[in-house]
């Protein structure tokens, strides 16, 4: 009770004074003064554009070298032939799919991922294709190394694709 009535004298008094907070000039001329113990200084420096502060940004970081995104465990194992398997399941994989396929031993797992991808709805197609070879895979989340995402072949789009009558009836 007592922290209810504080607070809402606290409000009231502010609205009756007019708290305001300082102007970017006051705050900018506090920072300038000497410190008393130190002597230091802080020197504010403002860019002229939004667009111009990004781009210096931009020039200074160097890219992120993974990106997190998403791939498709399309094998697990980890019993006395699970290498093997792991294998003959990527081989599968590799023969019916244009896709990259990973084979990892993280102890004591034998792993085989698919795709790069870096969206969940990206990786939910590529698993409703997959569940056709591997009915038991699932998305698993992945650090996914730039150069491989750079390096993904984009989708062909013709522009001399004819559109069949049926979906040209329906346009129309």
């Amino acid at each position: 009770m007592r922290r209810f009535f504080v607070t809402t004298t606290f409000a009231m008094l502010c609205t009756l004074f007019g708290a305001q907070g300082q102007t970017i000039a006051q705050f900018k001329n506090t920072l300038a003064v000497a410190d008393s113990l130190s002597g230091a200084k802080v020197e504010c420096v403002e860019f002229g554009s939004a667009a111009e502060a990004v781009s210096k940004f931009d020039a200074q970081t160097t890219p992120a070298a993974t990106l997190q995104g998403y791939r498709i465990r399309i094998y697990s194992g980890n019993h006395q032939l699970a290498r093997a398997e792991a294998e003959a399941a990527k081989a599968l994989f590799e023969e019916n799919y244009a896709v990259p396929a990973y084979f990892v031993y993280d102890n004591p797992y034998f792993l085989v991922t698919v795709g790069n991808c870096l969206s969940q709805e990206e990786a939910m197609i590529l698993l409703r294709s997959v569940r056709v070879h591997f009915p038991k895979a699932f998305i698993v989340m992945a650090e996914i190394p730039r150069a491989e995402l750079l390096a993904r072949p984009m989708p062909k789009v013709e522009e001399s694709e004819e559109v069949p009558e049926e979906e040209a009836q329906m346009q129309q």
